[in-house]
């Protein structure tokens, strides 16, 4: 510790008189660089110290040789101890040696040391941060550097596979309360995480130091080149200025300001080593933070989103709306959100401006619409094409003119009610074409398109997911009556308390997974089709979502190509909005 070497350093002086950067770092076991900054340390705390230049020269106490600490001012003995007085918190040797100056002191200086020793304590914990506690094995590895002893290590490392290696131990650094170990090794120096360290075993073998090496600027190069791989993936992010501060603090040096934009919003570059790095710590702030470039950190962002609405999505009631206008007034020009437990049967809104609300997941049948401007909505209703669907507009059913329509966009779709086994394997065969060419289509799109959403849908690998889902629930436990069908990627709707949800994944799976799981399911449709029988698809089976309400191996059978058409022409969808980008 640093306070144990100035105590150090006083004492040689007074013992010599007169001591050079040399001398020291022999005695003391540093390098020359380092006793050179411990004496100019001293100087400018006050401490009267004083180079001599020239051949018999050195450093040495002001009023000679013998001098001892009865010839510092009240001001100087202050500074002193209030500079070593901190270093000594968590060492009993150091509190021992600041006992031993400050007896050494005249009598009417010792009260205000004593004080300044004390006045100064460093916790370096942050607010809410863990206390961590000092490696055990710190004390032993000091002991081998300063003899010079070599050290037989047992390593974790980052994969925590343990390996055995024989080190030089040079140094110790304590950073942030994480000590490293900076050793001399058969390729070279390396550096080594003290808490990865399962064992060290000091050796009867000694080592000299290199005389070139000074730990502080062996550090600054390992903090140099540690920063640089902390910042390969780089983005342009948008605040407001107010919490600019706030978000430099999170990214500490990796956040660089880059001016502001016309509406007055800062603009700054944050790095990170990987995209999905930098969408983490961004994630947290939500709206208040926009994201320009790279599409790599909008998609984790997206994707990220993405995972948390399908997890934890909650809708809030009109009251609870209310709360947060008043708890985050930045939020007060997003639109109010009715839930589940608003019921608005049978309401009437009169003269009401609604433009531009969402309605999700909404039961809107039987609603009646006069004199309303619809220009530019957007409805999405997989049901329309049931029997006895009705979509009437300015007196026209329109429900018949989408699903031709449907039918012309999508070839094969037509045939997704088929009755018998060769038109179920020829509507098949179509919807797996079908498929096959949107799946080369979004592998030729940009890395990251099949985890971007829009609108806060799923992507489409999310897409991929739920179909999984669908093909288990109707082909494994609809048809089949298998007890526990469901692929562990499969990606069920929020809110289903039904099913047994621990089965599913709680990570992210790759694209590439998501395609095999995809790939399996597809063909098991597809070797169930190529063998069932007219008398197979009237065979009755359960609902698997309401098993009182009858079903039959056909209905089952157009339950899943409806799932899959419609979530197909979701993907096209959203694959669209996507090629043509946010704002067109």
């Amino acid at each position: 510790m640093r306070a144990d070497r100035l105590v150090a350093v006083l004492l040689l002086m007074q013992n010599r008189g007169r001591v050079t950067a040399a001398d020291l770092a022999r005695e003391l076991e540093v390098s020359v660089a380092t006793a050179r900054r411990d004496l100019e340390a001293l100087s400018a705390a006050g401490v009267p110290v004083y180079p001599q230049p020239g051949r018999g020269g050195g450093w040495s106490l002001v009023g000679g040789a013998r001098t001892d600490l009865s010839g510092l001012s009240a001001t100087e003995a202050r500074a002193l101890f209030l500079l070593l007085g901190p270093a000594t918190t968590d060492s009993g040797a150091a509190r021992s040696a600041l006992r031993k100056l400050v007896r050494a002191l005249p009598q009417t200086f010792r009260a205000d040391a004593e004080a300044a020793a004390g006045a100064t304590m460093v916790d370096p914990t942050r607010w809410g941060d863990r206390e961590r506690d000092r490696p055990a094995l710190v004390d032993r590895l000091q002991d081998a550097v300063v003899a010079r002893r070599r050290v037989r290590l047992t390593y974790g490392g980052r994969t925590g596979e343990r390996t055995e290696r024989l080190v030089d131990p040079w140094g110790l650094v304590d950073k942030d309360e994480v000590w490293y170990l900076v050793a001399g090794t058969d390729r070279g120096q390396r550096t080594f995480r003290v808490d990865r360290i399962v064992a060290a075993e000091a050796t009867d073998g000694r080592f000299d130091r290199p005389n070139e090496f000074a730990l502080d600027e062996a550090w600054r190069r390992v903090v140099g080149e540690v920063e640089a791989k902390r910042s390969t993936t780089s983005a342009t992010v948008l605040i407001d200025t107010r919490f600019a501060p706030i978000l430099r603090d999170h990214f500490g040096r990796h956040c660089h300001p880059d001016g502001r934009t016309d509406d007055g919003r800062a603009r700054l570059r944050v790095s990170a080593p990987t995209a999905l790095d930098i969408a983490r710590t961004l994630a947290g702030w939500g709206f208040l933070v926009e994201v320009v470039d790279p599409d790599a950190v909008r998609a984790e962002l997206a994707h990220i989103g993405a995972e948390l609405t399908a997890r934890h999505a909650v809708n809030m009631s009109v009251e609870v709306r209310k709360l947060r206008a008043v708890a985050a007034p930045e939020e007060e020009n997003l639109m109010a959100t009715f839930s589940q437990s608003d019921d608005l049967r049978n309401a009437e809104f009169r003269d009401v401006n609604l433009r531009g609300a969402r309605f999700v997941e909404c039961d809107l049948s039987g609603v009646v619409m006069r004199g309303v401007d619809i220009a530019g909505s957007d409805i999405d209703a997989p049901w329309l094409s049931e029997d006895g669907s009705v979509l009437r507009v300015n007196g026209v059913d329109v429900a018949p003119f989408v699903d031709t329509e449907l039918n012309r966009r999508f070839p094969g779709r037509a045939e997704r009610r088929a009755a018998d086994p060769d038109g179920l394997r020829s509507a098949w065969a179509a919807l797996e074409r079908t498929w096959a060419a949107t799946l080369d289509r979004a592998a030729a799109m940009p890395a990251g398109t099949v985890d971007v959403t829009v609108d806060g849908e799923w992507s489409f690998a999310q897409t991929l997911r739920h179909l999984v889902l669908a093909t288990d629930m109707w082909l494994g436990r609809a048809i089949m009556e298998l007890e526990q069908p469901f692929h562990p990627l499969g990606l069920m709707h929020t809110g289903n308390d039904a099913f047994d949800m621990s089965v599913f994944t709680t990570h992210t799976p790759t694209y590439a997974e998501v395609l095999e799981a995809r790939a399996d399911r597809v063909s098991m449709v597809r070797d169930v089709l190529a063998r069932i029988t007219p008398e197979d698809l009237a065979a009755a089976r359960r609902n698997p979502h309401n098993p009182e309400h009858p079903q039959t191996v056909r209905s089952c059978l157009h339950v899943i190509l409806e799932e899959e058409w419609e979530h197909h022409r979701f993907a096209v969808r959203d694959l669209d909005a996507i090629e043509v980008g946010p704002g067109a």
